[in-house]
């Protein structure tokens, strides 16, 4: 694996992480606003918009894990890669 392939492995995993956390965000702050409400009314009063709130959790901690996945993937590959194509020493 190179490095161009590397990043965009990397850059793969950390947008599919992005939309799924954003998206699940989304669904709680949709169809789930209480959860939301009952978490941060003290913090932001009536002013809460759940769906704001849940995609705003959502989008950075997908981001997140999209990236350490990305890259523990990637490091895994490069440690297979490194494994397999050992030169062998004969004496």
């Amino acid at each position: 694996m190179n490095l161009t392939k590397a990043f965009v492995a990397v850059l793969a995993f950390l947008l599919a992480g992005g939309a799924v956390g954003g998206g699940t965000g989304y669904v709680i702050g949709a169809f789930f606003p209480d959860a939301l409400r009952a978490q941060f009314r003290p913090a932001l009063g009536d002013e809460l918009n759940p769906v704001q709130v849940g995609v705003g959790l959502g989008l950075p901690q997908g981001l997140t894990l999209g990236a350490v996945v990305g890259v523990a993937v990637v490091g895994i590959l490069a440690w297979q890669t490194v494994r397999t194509h050992r030169p062998v020493v004969t004496d």
